[in-house]
């Protein structure tokens, strides 16, 4: 479903705290940079992290915000 993302996916998660979650698990993995995409924005503090990009609960990554927020984050990186 990810395609060439999949293998950059560095975890979900699950239950309350969902942006500490986050921080744990960045700070566990330690990656060189990193986005999140969520269909919640009342998860996250606001305004809204430069890390963090909001989809359609009924379109996901698909929608093309979010691709375009995606392309940009790897063209960023590489």
């Amino acid at each position: 479903m990810l395609g060439p993302l999949g293998r950059r996916l560095a975890g979900v998660t699950v239950g309350e705290g969902r942006w500490e979650s986050i921080l744990r698990t960045v700070h566990r993995v330690r990656p060189k940079s990193w986005l999140v995409i969520d269909d919640e924005p009342s998860e996250f503090p606001q305004p809204l992290p430069r890390d963090v990009v909001i989809c359609d609960p009924n379109r996901g990554v698909c929608c093309p915000t979010v691709v375009g927020a995606i392309k940009r984050f790897l063209a960023d990186i590489n």
